[in-house]
């Protein structure tokens, strides 16, 4: 199976969003 690499972009509220996003998904990461 293919791995799937979603980019967030956001203008404010970036760590909330991607927070919430992460959470969603069991074990994500988020890199900076």
């Amino acid at each position: 199976m293919s791995a799937i690499t979603p980019t967030l972009w956001f203008d404010g509220n970036e760590e909330a969003v991607a927070n919430l996003y992460s959470s969603l998904f069991p074990e994500n990461q988020v890199r900076r």
